[in-house]
């Protein structure tokens, strides 16, 4: 049982008893709950493999003016005024592979391990056209004593998905899986953001709106 008052809530009916646990997030094997009443004590006792696992999770949401912008092939950051609303874009060309360039930091708390299931999630949409866009990222951690800039790293990975246009102006969200196993505690981690155009069939500018990253241990 989690350390602490577990919260025990016990209710009672005939001939049946209904216990309630809250806060309990998991019973290790070879441990055991007792509840004391006074005619006795109840004792629970657990077995198999124990309870449930714990996952911790990091997420950071990204626009586009946290994106940062090389002085050649980089995306266009526009402003769209809508019917309705007005948001900013992150225009990546149909024809020039073009990049945006973003960093973060790892948590302290995260696994030491490495992360097992990360993803990030493209937004993004298209005024025109037809086909489909081929997102991708370039992306590597560096950790202490690492080489800030260096051109590549041991950690150094490339990941892409696809995604079809389903209609112009809709919202489209394209989820990239990233390999978890580099991400360590406090590692400084840089991602390049790009269009892959010798992949994708999408003859119009493709507008990034919002990315997701998630990491879970």
């Amino acid at each position: 049982a989690t350390s602490g008052n577990p919260g025990i809530n016990i209710t009672s009916s005939t001939p049946t008893w209904t216990w309630n646990f809250t806060g309990v997030s998991a019973i290790t094997a070879g441990t055991s709950i007792t509840i004391s009443s006074s005619s006795g004590n109840v004792t629970i006792n657990s077995s198999g493999g124990g309870g449930a696992s714990t996952t911790e999770a990091f997420s950071e949401t990204w626009s586009p003016g946290s994106f940062d912008l090389a002085t050649t092939t980089f995306a266009a950051f526009n402003k769209v005024f809508g019917t309705n609303i007005v948001y900013t874009v992150l225009d990546f060309d149909a024809t020039t592979e073009e990049s945006a360039y973003r960093s973060t930091v790892v948590p302290s708390y995260a696994s030491s391990s490495g992360v097992g299931t990360s993803t990030l999630t493209i937004q993004w949409t298209a005024a025109a056209g037809t086909g489909t866009y081929n997102p991708g990222v370039v992306y590597r951690c560096v950790t202490d004593d690492e080489v800030w800039d260096a051109a590549t790293t041991p950690s150094t990975r490339t990941a892409t998905t696809t995604d079809t246009l389903i209609a112009t102006g809709d919202l489209h969200q394209a989820v990239i899986t990233l390999t978890g196993a580099d991400f360590a505690p406090r590692d400084a981690c840089f991602f390049r953001l790009y269009r892959d155009v010798a992949q994708d069939t999408l003859n119009a500018d493709a507008r990034f709106i919002k990315a997701i990253l998630d990491l879970q241990w």
